[in-house]
């Protein structure tokens, strides 16, 4: 079970159990053949006993921040204490990470997005005795780690929906998470990143609050060779944390794997540089001259193309001056940014004109983007962001 959290680091927000409260029943009784039949089957074969509580924290990235990151641990009733329980879990160094939607459920009405806490299913029959074998007979602690972008822990002065709207749709997706925890019926966590902040994946966040969580610390306590990560998103978090990746249908459908190439590798963009290699960048040429930048955003947004450059050819001709140009990173910046979106690269990519001396530049010189930092920055800037 996951050990407890700083309370100098985190905020809690400890739900009241989310499970109807039971029927008042009338005093007869009726006993129907499915109740006399369930009383004779054998409790391995009955179905997990709904859970008496799921507890619900909420966690933000730091003391400043508003809560982003929705936790729910679940517990099999009456297992919590129990010795076995505890020695089992002291011992599980593999963690076997999920994401949620499209994973291991899927929408009942075939909706993209499910209208209500109900309408869900698995995404295979075989989901939940995989998962049980995989905590009881393999040893695996079993986490479900999720993006939720359409939740919200704090209400938005700015968003246009009511907060009511805010608030059904947190309620909803908490029941529902809840019964699919006590139909698995073993001990497990899920967390749900509704921002756009580290803890969304395929960033690390969510990753190492659950490491802090569990208490395991890399590398003793972790086995990263035989963790693994299930997921629908091109394993760019498994990538990030160092652990196996599967698609469902590889891991529950025993397919072969699809050979995928990324269209991105963020450490194609990191290459080691000699100082003979790194150009130089500019060394002045005459006693007056105007340089310009080319580059697309996140490193310059300027002087796209010929119509806009010859503004500035104009005026230094004007002035009897020579003009010269840096392109800076000419190859197109492939990311998207919240600073930054996609529409901004799209738009200057459309425009862009490769600078060419014909249009009156003295020289043109390319700088490329060169890495500056030790190893364990090194790492942080090869990994995916988005």
């Amino acid at each position: 079970m996951a050990g407890s959290p700083n309370p100098s680091k985190r905020k809690f927000a400890l739900d009241a159990p989310i499970s109807p409260p039971p029927l008042k029943r009338k005093v007869q009784s009726t006993i129907t053949q499915s109740a006399v039949a369930s009383f004779f089957t054998p409790t391995s074969s009955k179905p997990p006993t709904p859970p008496q509580k799921v507890v619900w924290m909420e966690q933000s990235p730091d003391d400043n921040t508003p809560s982003t990151l929705l936790v729910g641990k679940y517990q099999p009733p009456n297992d919590s204490n129990s010795p076995q329980t505890t020695m089992a879990e002291e011992k599980r160094r593999k963690v076997a990470a999920f994401d949620f939607d499209s994973t291991l459920i899927t929408t009942k009405s075939g909706k993209k997005f499910a209208s209500d806490a109900q309408d869900w299913k698995w995404w295979h029959q075989s989901v939940p005795d995989i998962l049980r074998k995989l905590y009881h007979d393999e040893g695996y602690r079993v986490v479900i780690i999720s993006n939720q972008g359409g939740l919200s822990l704090t209400a938005d002065t700015k968003a246009k929906a009511p907060k009511a709207n805010r608030t059904t749709k947190l309620t909803s997706f908490k029941t529902k998470a809840s019964t699919v925890l006590s139909q698995l019926g073993i001990p497990m966590s899920i967390y749900a990143a509704t921002g756009k902040d580290i803890y969304r994946k395929p960033r690390t966040g969510m990753w190492k609050e659950l490491l802090e969580d569990y208490d395991i610390h890399i590398p003793g306590d972790l086995d990263l060779e035989n963790s693994i990560f299930v997921g629908d998103a091109g394993g760019r978090t498994a990538r990030n944390v160092g652990i196996t990746f599967h698609t469902p249908e590889e891991f529950f459908l025993h397919e072969a794997p699809r050979e995928f190439e990324r269209s991105f590798e963020p450490s194609d963009y990191l290459p080691d540089f000699s100082a003979a290699e790194v150009p130089d960048v500019y060394s002045k040429k005459n006693d007056q001259e105007v340089v310009i930048f080319c580059g697309s955003p996140g490193a310059d947004n300027t002087n796209a193309d010929s119509d806009v450059r010859s503004k500035w050819v104009e005026l230094a001709g004007k002035h009897n001056v020579q003009i010269r140009l840096r392109a800076l990173n000419p190859t197109m910046n492939p990311e998207k940014r919240d600073i930054l979106p996609g529409l901004a690269f799209k738009m200057f990519s459309s425009r862009y004109q490769r600078p060419a001396i014909s249009e009156g530049f003295q020289d043109i010189t390319e700088v490329k983007f060169k890495f500056d930092g030790n190893e364990a920055e090194r790492e942080i800037w090869s990994r995916y962001w988005t």
